[in-house]
C-alpha cells in the first residue's frame, strides 16, 4: 500500500501524465482525435482508481454506477447548449458578422 504522505504525489503526478499523454496524441494524432480522446471519462476514471484505494474498491464499484448516469447527464446538458447555440446565438453572431464586414469592406 502506498503511505498516506506519498499518495497525493501519486495522484499529481497521474494527473500530469495524462495531460501530457493528450498533448502527445493531440501532437501526432491531431487535435480531433485528443479531444475525443479527452471526452472519454478519464477523470472518472482517475477518481474511481483513487476512490476505490483510498476508501475501498467496493466503494468505487457502486459509485462507477453513478458515474455512467451523470455523464449521461453532462452529454443531455452539452447537447441542449449546442441546440440553443445553433438556435439562437450562431443566428445572432452571423447577422454582426454580416454587418462587420459590410460596414469594413471586408
Amino acid at each position: 500500500m502506498i503511505s498516506f504522505g506519498l499518495f497525493p504525489m501519486v495522484k499529481v503526478l497521474v494527473s500530469i501524465l495524462v495531460v501530457v499523454l493528450l498533448s502527445l496524441i493531440a501532437e501526432y494524432a491531431g487535435p480531433r482525435v485528443a479531444g475525443v480522446v479527452s471526452g472519454y471519462p478519464l477523470g472518472a476514471a482517475i477518481s474511481l482508481l483513487f476512490i476505490g484505494i483510498e476508501i475501498s474498491p467496493a466503494f468505487a464499484a457502486r459509485s462507477a454506477v453513478f458515474t455512467a448516469a451523470g455523464l449521461t447527464g453532462t452529454v443531455a446538458f452539452v447537447a441542449g447548449s449546442l441546440l440553443i447555440y445553433a438556435l439562437v446565438v450562431a443566428t445572432t453572431y452571423a447577422d454582426l458578422g454580416i454587418t462587420w464586414a459590410r460596414y469594413w469592406g471586408t
